[in-house]
């Protein structure tokens, strides 16, 4: 009985698989830091979006206050004690305005 030895050399064939693996796993890794980065840029985004809201609410309070005061003064009917509580209630909300 005879035997016959049929071999194929896959180092090559190997060789290109890990360097299609290496490739991807390096696209992943981009991937991934990208969207890491999008992440942290829309949660930013959200942030200063939450920022812009509180500070327009609070300016619109104030203005509102402001406007008020000129009419109470245009009219004479702005007394002292007035004049304090639209200056506290103001204060107060420049303290909600304040950050840190």
């Amino acid at each position: 009985m005879k035997y016959f030895r049929i071999g194929f050399d896959i180092t090559a064939r190997n060789a290109k698989e890990l360097e299609a693996t290496d490739s991807m796993h390096e696209e992943l890794v981009l991937a991934h830091a990208s969207i890491k980065s999008a992440n942290r840029l829309a949660t930013i985004g959200k942030a200063s979006a939450s920022l812009a809201h509180e500070s327009k609410t609070t300016l619109s309070v104030l203005t509102k206050q402001l406007q008020n005061l000129k009419i109470l003064h245009q009219l004479n009917t702005l007394g002292e004690k007035e004049l304090g509580e639209h200056i506290s209630s103001m204060q107060l909300s420049l303290k909600d305005c304040s950050i840190g």
